[in-house]
């Protein structure tokens, strides 16, 4: 044991003077009394006027000399040696997506991460810092270059999510924050429910895996969609997915509630890894709402009920910019519920686009995009898509997303391609079908615009003459459709869902799946709200003037098989290096100090004194 401020023992010459004061004893005044009652007493008295007197030991004296003692050694600020590690700043990625709710590992696998991060936490020297970043489907930063007892109270009060992991991104984040640091370290806190990371330079970086969880048997819900019957566009068809998970066969029951009313169930067989797929087609008319349900929940409860806001629009307007293109204008007027208008792109210029509610750009693009939701065919080069000149040829499709719902019933495997256009996916762009990194189909929302992209012509493929075309050409009119239609898949918890106020609306509120509010005065334009964290219904309020004008509901769902796979991993692949639990942290020498619980103890025994003082008293 050592001392930071060993000066400060000087304090302890005060103990002395403390004993002194028990010396000196009270001198008296001199009293003539008439009588010399009790000579006896002479002598008593003689010594009561002597300064000094022998020390008596008393509880009091020796209290209060331990308690100088323990402030004197408190003020030295002790400490003793052992090992921590080897680090002056920790960076500790702490996984926080929906698989870290699962109860495999008790009380659940979150909460064993903060207990692993503390332990960290714990090992850290007294004079080093920490950084904690809570990861999901994008990384923030909930405490930077902070103490022991910051990351403490920080992990205290950090909580899971109900979205993916975007654990490379955190990772970029962590190798940025670790610049200037000559010793520190990098803990990945997670049951590994990523894809490898290849394309990452992790350089001399020091990275350790911690993982979490136990088990791997879990069922979950992975699809719901939802479209409608191609005889009656006011009867929906739902699609349901259930996915086995788990090493051993399984069994459940799938129950499909409309409007909270159970109408239709259906029972769930499935091989290990295997899946079970079933279309719901006897929902009853004018059906708002649906829940599709599996009885069993098992220890990960987050994908056993997924949600759909069924499409109750009205007509709406379409404007199919093109030159003769036979394919498209044929499905595209097969669709229900729809007002075709047809334009050459040479007089596009002349249109007004507020009239129109989606676009159809086949070949051509304006020089200013209209305010509306669009499907692009074979698009050319603008300053926001990049499409390379020279086409690549005979390109082959050789991955498809089948789960997403602009793919439904459609074999895009089938298609075949004379050849397409290379373009270069914005951030914004999910790629949906692909030929080895050349993409063929990408979706997203860009700037608050739904848009269906398709690089090449339909005449270049086969795609105007497979029965699925029209199929296709439905699913992406009713992703792209407007106002307040509803989705035919809900969005993941953490996605923004546009909200469009009402031109008198002058309030906007929010009401979330576990009771809470959120409100906020609207400016006249879309509205992109993240507070998507929780799975459940929505329901959006719109008012103006305190009264109510619009309420609309939509749903977030936890349809990611990748969260839905909950086995850990027993290591993790980033940056082409093979990350094992069993690695080894450096430990080195660093001092610990504890005069804090010096403190705490001087400050239990004045407590004790004032009490024996006043006890005597």
């Amino acid at each position: 044991m050592s001392f930071v401020a060993p000066l400060a023992l000087a304090f302890g010459l005060a103990i002395p003077i403390l004993i002194i004061f028990y010396l000196l004893k009270v001198r008296r005044h001199d009293l003539e009394i008439s009588s010399t009652y009790l000579w006896e007493q002479l002598h008593r008295d003689l010594v009561a006027h002597e300064p000094w007197q022998r020390l008596k030991t008393t509880l009091l004296l020796l209290l209060q000399v331990l308690l100088m003692a323990l402030l004197t050694f408190g003020l030295a600020r002790p400490f003793f040696t052992a090992n921590a590690q080897a680090s002056d700043n920790v960076v500790l990625l702490l996984d926080s997506s929906a698989s870290m709710q699962s109860t495999d590992v008790k009380p659940s696998r979150f909460e064993a991460a903060r207990a692993a991060a503390q332990q960290i936490v714990n090992r850290l020297s007294d004079d080093a810092t920490g950084t904690i970043v809570r990861v999901r489907d994008h990384p923030d930063i909930l405490v930077q270059s902070a103490t022991k007892a910051q990351l403490t109270d920080t992990l205290n009060h950090a909580q899971v999510t109900s979205g993916s992991t975007d654990m490379k991104q955190a990772l970029q984040l962590a190798l940025s924050l670790n610049k200037g640091h000559s010793r520190s370290q990098i803990f990945v806190i997670s049951d590994g429910a990523f894809p490898d990371i290849q394309d990452l330079q992790t350089g001399d970086a020091d990275i350790h895996f911690i993982p979490i969880g136990s088990s791997g048997e879990n069922q979950g819900i992975t699809n719901l969609s939802a479209r409608p019957d191609p005889n009656d566009a006011q009867v929906q068809h739902v699609f349901v997915r259930v996915q086995n998970f788990g090493d051993a066969p399984g069994s459940n029951l799938l129950s499909l509630y409309v409007d909270g009313k159970l109408v239709d169930s259906a029972d769930v067989q499935m091989q290990a890894k295997g899946k079970f797929e079933h279309v719901f087609d006897n929902l009853p008319p004018n059906a708002k709402v649906v829940e599709a349900r599996l009885r069993d929940v098992g220890q990960f409860p987050a994908d056993k009920s997924a949600w759909l806001v069924l499409n109750q629009a009205g007509t709406y307007k379409i404007l199919l910019v093109t030159v003769n293109n036979l394919f498209l204008e044929k499905a595209v007027n097969l669709l229900p519920n729809v007002e075709v208008f047809k334009a050459d792109p040479r007089r596009y210029a002349g249109i007004d686009p507020s009239q129109y509610d989606v676009f159809v750009f086949d070949g051509f693009l304006p020089p200013d995009l209209p305010n509306g939701n669009m499907l692009l065919i074979n698009p050319p080069a603008t300053d926001w898509l990049e499409v390379q000149t020279d086409p690549v040829n005979r390109p082959k499709v050789t991955s498809f997303e089948d789960s997403d719902p602009l793919l439904s019933y459609v074999q895009f495997g089938d298609l075949q391609l004379q050849r397409a256009r290379v373009v270069d996916a914005p951030s914004w762009a999910h790629v949906l079908a692909a030929s080895g990194s050349t993409p063929l189909l990408l979706s997203g929302n860009n700037a608050g615009r739904r848009m269906v992209i398709l690089p090449f012509d339909l005449h270049w493929s086969n795609f105007g003459l497979l029965s699925g075309f029209p199929i296709f050409i439905s699913n992406v009119m009713s992703y792209l459709q407007p106002g307040d239609a509803a989705q035919i898949k809900a969005p993941s918890a953490g996605d923004s869902v546009l909200i469009q106020p009402l031109p008198q609306a002058d309030e906007i509120t929010v009401h979330r799946p576990d009771g809470s509010t959120r409100s906020f005065k609207p400016a006249g334009k879309p509205v992109g709200y993240t507070d998507t964290d929780a799975i459940g219904l929505y329901q959006v309020d719109q008012k103006a003037q305190g009264k109510l004008i619009q309420q609309q509901l939509f749903a977030i769902n936890l349809t990611d098989p990748r969260e839905s796979d909950i086995a850990p991993r027993a290591a993790l692949n980033i940056g082409g290096s093979v990350l094992r639990p069993n690695d080894t942290v450096e430990w080195t020498p660093a001092k610990h100090e504890f005069w804090p619980w010096v403190l705490l103890a001087a400050i239990g025994l004045l407590t004790f004194e004032w009490y024996w003082f006043h006890r005597r008293a």
